[in-house]
């Protein structure tokens, strides 16, 4: 019996333990207006390894939303709807051969702004391993946020 209830709350924990993110940020983006983070990877020269993830969203109906994306030249399309669970996209930054602990983003679309024709997008980067530095270029700041890990 004891045994039964040790695994249940490991299993409990681990099942509902609270992510961790290295860096979080948010974007309100226009139609067609780019969301970009650049990342660079530590120890390595700039021309070797840094890599660049661009997004922006393009065709909006009343439940969905075409958001087309760009990583390491590797073009991306995701369909997400507002009213489902299919509003998070996920893109790996390293290979597995690379890295056995992942590193990923995961591109989150929040709300629709119809005054200003907005969407919110959060951006949640999970590095446990430290590889990269992070750097986002926000188009309505105009500047660069840098997040050094």
């Amino acid at each position: 019996m004891s045994r039964l209830f040790l695994i249940l709350t490991l299993f409990c924990s681990v099942c509902f333990a609270k992510i961790s993110w290295t860096s979080e940020h948010a974007f309100s983006l226009k139609k067609d207006e780019f969301g970009i983070i650049y990342l660079q990877e530590k120890g390595k020269k700039k021309a070797d390894g840094t890599y660049v993830f661009k997004f922006r969203w393009t065709l909006y109906d009343s439940m969905k939303v075409v958001v087309l994306s760009n990583y390491r030249g590797f073009p991306g399309q995701h369909v997400m709807y507002f009213n489902n669970r299919l509003k998070v996209f996920r893109q790996n930054l390293l290979g597995r051969e690379y890295q056995p602990q992942r590193s990923y983003i995961l591109v989150q679309m929040d709300s629709f702004k119809k005054q200003n024709g907005e969407i919110l997008f959060f951006i949640f980067i999970k590095d446990d391993s430290g590889n990269f530095d992070i750097k986002y270029i926000d188009p309505k700041r105009n500047k660069t946020n840098d997040r050094k890990n």
